[in-house]
């Protein structure tokens, strides 16, 4: 068993736990994973700290909705999204793109300031930089309105809309 503290409106995945648990098991009982013979205090913000995300992307899974035609994924291409407060990241594969990685800040809106990479047709690497601002769903689900510029190659810009899938 391993319990750590999270942030509220936030729903861990059976991977954080995992990763947790494995955690205890190598360095003993951290306030980043312990267990109820010694537990640790819940943390507090640092001075000047930021209130908590109003989203959070933690165990998310999107595909394209629509694409600009400059841009190389498609409706095949699954992003897996991970977070840890303002800091998010996610992994990406599928139809041409044959693998990729994006890391991301938050705002205070729940917005992502996003640098991307993959490795796209042919075996081309691709780069890039983007923003993208969420939309709630009547549903729970997200939609992310994403625009972007190539940081590479030919430096044209496009604009993607991802949708969550569950």
């Amino acid at each position: 068993m391993a319990m750590w503290w999270i942030p509220a409106g936030h729903i861990p995945t059976v991977m954080d736990a995992r990763e947790r648990l494995e955690f205890r098991r190598r360095c003993g009982d951290t306030p980043a994973a312990f267990s109820f013979a010694k537990p640790f205090p819940a943390p507090d913000l640092p001075v000047g700290a930021a209130a908590p995300l109003p989203i959070s992307y933690g165990g998310r899974k999107f595909t394209i909705h629509t694409n600009s035609s400059n841009g190389h994924c498609t409706p095949a291409t699954i992003f897996h999204y991970r977070q840890s407060g303002s800091r998010v990241w996610a992994t990406y594969q599928g139809g041409p793109v044959h693998l990729g990685s994006l890391l991301a800040v938050a705002d205070q809106s729940g917005g992502l300031d996003v640098r991307y990479h993959h490795v796209g047709p042919a075996d081309v690497f691709r780069a890039g930089t983007g923003h993208s601002q969420p939309e709630v769903l009547e549903d729970g689900r997200l939609r992310l309105h994403e625009t972007w510029r190539w940081t590479d190659g030919d430096g044209s810009a496009g604009a993607t809309i991802l949708e969550e899938i569950r």
